[in-house]
């Protein structure tokens, strides 16, 4: 019953990880990091760079080829190792896309039962939902105040976890760190890990008044 609570909140979380995947969030904080001003590139070419990326990462497409015009030639804007390195980053935008699929399925079958279930059964899932999701909150609490108080230590040992070595690590000479610096990570992740805090809070207090209500107490 556990793993059919918990699935709310792996939905919630990978919900609000796809959120942060599209041209809006990405363009408004590379406009906050002043990213075109670092790599030089035009909004039209920004804007068109950041398209192009992000169908490849939430498709299973090849990597397109990506180019501007400089000096009246066109110049790819990535390099080899550049693009190894988002085909692992596609990778695990697949994880999560798989784990956001097994999450609703998981969900689905959540809500049928509670749909289904007598008064017992009912009162009984809200009550796990209500732990999953105490659990679910300290642990993105905890992720929060590890990024909002160590993001330096936290993005290095992200990366050393799911990336091969060396992998990750590029000159500052090339576009990939430029368009995607440390203050749009920070964010990023201090944007996910706050949505799902709130997110949380109000799913357990819904499930908590839930289960009062069955079990006809007045909380006031």
């Amino acid at each position: 019953m556990y793993i059919l609570a918990f699935s709310l909140y792996i939905f919630l979380f990978t919900s609000n990880l796809r959120l942060l995947a599209t041209r809006t969030w990405v363009i408004m904080e590379q406009k906050r990091a002043g990213v075109a001003e670092e790599t030089q590139f035009s909004d039209k070419e920004l804007k068109e760079i950041d398209a192009k990326v992000l169908r490849f990462m939430n498709s299973g497409e090849l990597f397109p080829s990506i180019t501007v015009m400089q000096n009246g030639k066109e110049v790819k804007v990535f390099k080899a190792r550049e693009v190894s390195h988002l085909y692992d980053v596609q990778g695990i935008f697949r994880v999560f896309s798989w784990t956001r699929s097994i999450s609703i399925f998981l969900l689905l079958v959540l809500i049928f039962l509670l749909v289904a279930g007598n008064r017992d059964r009912k009162r009984l899932i809200y009550g796990y939902s209500s732990r999953a999701g105490l659990f679910f909150l300290a642990t993105v609490g905890g992720l929060f105040l590890f990024v909002l108080l160590a993001f330096n230590l936290f993005f290095t040992e992200f990366h050393q976890l799911v990336f091969a070595p060396g992998t990750w690590i590029f000159g500052s000479g090339e576009i990939l760190p430029q368009l995607f610096p440390e203050r749009f990570w920070l964010e990023s992740a201090l944007a996910l890990t706050a949505a799902c805090i709130a997110e949380t809070v109000l799913v357990i207090f819904i499930f908590r008044e839930l289960r009062f209500s069955l079990e006809g107490k007045k909380r006031f």
